[in-house]
């Protein structure tokens, strides 16, 4: 996959997304770098939440661990969720299914671009 087009063409074929693959992709994003405290606030957050290894595998540029549609919603709580699908004009079982499988590729991709000081990106 190269960049976000390349993400954007993933969640297509995988989720048979359609047209919505562009929209939850550009949610997606708006998600993790509008979290308080940006990306590194984001991946703090799932680090607190004890989803250490998931991040780590998400930065270090290796596979990537997919989140589960609960685990997502566990992180993000059920607000954030119920307005991710409204927003992205999805169910929120599709939302959070999709998120699983986009947050890690988002993470990954705004890394390599250097969007996460060196110390977040440590383990």
């Amino acid at each position: 996959m190269s960049g976000f087009g390349g993400l954007v063409d993933e969640i297509d074929a995988r989720f048979s997304a359609g047209p919505k693959a562009a929209l939850l992709v550009e949610e997606a994003l708006r998600l993790v770098s509008g979290y308080p405290g940006g990306v590194s606030g984001f991946v703090r957050r799932l680090k607190a939440a004890g989803y250490t290894l998931e991040a780590a595998s998400w930065l270090g540029g290796g596979d990537l661990v997919p989140l589960s549609g609960n685990e997502v919603e566990e992180i993000l709580g059920c607000e954030a969720m119920a307005r991710f699908a409204a927003r992205a004009e999805v169910s929120q079982s599709f939302a959070r299914t999709t998120l699983g499988y986009a947050i890690p590729n988002i993470v990954s991709l705004l890394a390599q671009r250097g969007a996460l000081p060196a110390r977040i990106r440590v383990s």
